[in-house]
């Protein structure tokens, strides 16, 4: 269930949350629906045996997952590869969406099938809450680039988004390593979580901003704004749909959020593809325009230089 995924990734903000208040947190994550529908054992995610050797742990996890590695790479390579100064966003997009298909890469085995006391799990935890920030932050220059206040086809704008990614990635491995040697609820922990919350908290300000100033493509903005409102409320069903369907609920939740996740992220692509589509019209005809202006000046010049001979 989602209280098991919760407690087991952001340890810190879970106990600072049942420090603030206990009742509150076990209204929305009830340690009965855990217990029923939490999977073999008690407080255990679910997990699948494959052949006595493997085990898969929140398998549900899977298909989302690799949607995700698809859509990240598949959609990051289209913005890459048709790039234009004149276009904006296509960088950052494309820049943004690589990076989700990489934490999509390392977020599967994290999830589902490295253990927690092996040495890999911090490295892979580390990588996917800062690949899952330079997404975010990627987003915010692609967006704040579509909006027209930067210009991401400037060398200085490429500079300074691959400058703050590197920036993360340096101090998410600093308080990663920190946070293993002072445990999980040691304050390294707690500011990873918190800035990992930080930079998904901003991306919602700018979608809305960006969906406000949309004259194409808006509904694509209201689609991802769901799914991201979808993603953020998931965690709540845990105990609906334990009382609803028993054991089996276990994995609805973080499926829900994992595929809300990727629903929001193929409809911000969908909708840079419609502004970028109306962009390339509207450039076209602008040039047309100019190209008739010049002819124009160019025959009024001739039909003067007949008229003085």
């Amino acid at each position: 269930m989602s209280r098991v995924f919760i407690e087991s990734q952001y340890p810190a903000a879970t106990s600072m949350a049942r420090v603030l208040s206990r009742e509150m947190y076990e209204g929305a994550f009830p340690s009965w629906a855990a217990e029923t529908c939490g999977g073999a054992g008690g407080l255990q995610p679910p997990s699948l045996d494959i052949g006595g050797m493997v085990t898969i742990r929140n398998y549900a996890l899977v298909l989302p997952g690799l949607a995700g590695v698809l859509l990240g790479f598949v959609a990051g390579v289209w913005c890459l590869t048709r790039a234009k100064p004149s276009l904006r966003g296509d960088f950052s997009w494309g820049f943004g969406l690589m990076w989700f298909g990489t934490m999509n890469v390392v977020g599967l085995p994290l999830y589902c099938w490295v253990r927690s006391d092996v040495a890999l799990y911090d490295e892979l935890y580390a990588a996917t809450l800062s690949f899952t920030m330079c997404a975010c932050i990627s987003a915010i220059f692609a967006l704040l680039s579509n909006c027209g206040h930067i210009d991401d086809g400037e060398q200085g704008t490429h500079g300074t988004l691959m400058s703050v990614c590197l920036f993360i990635l340096i101090v998410t491995s600093s308080l990663t390593q920190r946070a293993s040697v002072a445990g999980k609820d040691s304050t390294p922990q707690m500011l990873l979580e918190l800035l990992y919350f930080l930079c998904i908290a901003l991306l919602a300000p700018f979608m809305v901003y960006r969906w406000a100033r949309s004259s194409t493509g808006g509904a694509w903005m209201f689609i991802a704004l769901a799914a991201l409102v979808t993603m953020a409320l998931s965690p709540l069903l845990d105990a609906p749909l334990c009382w609803a369907l028993g054991a089996s609920a276990a994995p609805h939740a973080a499926v829900a959020a994992w595929a809300a996740v990727d629903v929001m992220v193929a409809a911000l692509w969908m909708q840079h593809r419609a502004w970028r589509a109306a962009a390339a019209v509207a450039e076209a005809s602008q040039r047309a325009g100019v190209a008739d202006k010049a002819k124009e000046i160019e025959d009024n010049k001739e039909e003067a230089s007949k008229k003085t001979d």
